[in-house]
C-alpha cells in the first residue's frame, strides 16, 4: 500500500511538473553556506533561506511563518535542499485555518522547528488536484513529507502548538533516520 502511495504521489509530481515547469533554486549567500533566519519572520518580511530565486509572488506568510506558495515549488525546493516538507493545506474561507495561523504559528517553538522544513502553503480552491491525491478534504490539515516522497506524519484539524510541534519534532527525527546526511537536522 505504501508503494502504491508513493507511486501515486511520485506521478503526481511528475505530471505537475512538467505541466508547470519547475525551476533549479538554490540556497546559498555569496559566502556559499545555506542562509537560514535567526530570528522570527514577520508579517510582510521574507525568510532569506526561501527569498533565493523565489519571485515574491512565490511566498507568503502565515502568522510568523514563511511558505511556498504551491505544492510543485514547494515539494521541489524541499527535495533540492535535503529537507522535509510540511504542507499546509488551507482556503481563505476556513475559520480554523486562520486561527491556526494566529496562534500555533506565532509560537516560539513552533517558528524555530520551522526552520528545519519547507513549510508549503496549499490553497485548497486554487490545488484540488492535489487536495485530492492526498486524501484533503478537511482544513486545516497538514501533512508532512520527506524529500523522498514518504509521508511520515498528518496532522488534521486546527491544532494547538504544543501538538504541532511535538508532530514536527517526530518527524524530524523520522527524517535523521531515513535522510542520508540529515544526521546534524535537530542540532
Amino acid at each position: 500500500m505504501d508503494t502504491l502511495l508513493n507511486r501515486r504521489h511520485w506521478l503526481l509530481l511528475s505530471s505537475l511538473a512538467l505541466a508547470l515547469g519547475c525551476q533549479s533554486e538554490a540556497e546559498e549567500s555569496t559566502s556559499g553556506r545555506s542562509v537560514r533566519a535567526s530570528r522570527p519572520i514577520m508579517d510582510g518580511e521574507v525568510n532569506p533561506s526561501l527569498e533565493a530565486n523565489l519571485k515574491p509572488a512565490h511566498l507568503e506568510t502565515k502568522g510568523d511563518l514563511q511558505f511556498v506558495r504551491g505544492f510543485v515549488r514547494g515539494f521541489e525546493r524541499a527535495r533540492q535542499q535535503g529537507r522535509p516538507a510540511m504542507l499546509f493545506f488551507t482556503a481563505d474561507w476556513c475559520t480554523f485555518c486562520k486561527q491556526m495561523e494566529r496562534e500555533a504559528f506565532r509560537d516560539q517553538s513552533v517558528i524555530d522547528l520551522s526552520r528545519h522544513f519547507v513549510c508549503v502553503l496549499v490553497d485548497a480552491d486554487e490545488e484540488t488536484e492535489v487536495c485530492r491525491e492526498f486524501d484533503v478534504d478537511g482544513f486545516p490539515t497538514i501533512v508532512f513529507l520527506l524529500p523522498n516522497g514518504a509521508q511520515p506524519g498528518r496532522l488534521i484539524g486546527k491544532q494547538p502548538s504544543v501538538q504541532l510541534a511535538d508532530e514536527m519534532q517526530s518527524v524530524l527525527r523520522t527524517a535523521a533516520r531515513w535522510m542520508p546526511g540529515s544526521s546534524g537536522i535537530l542540532r
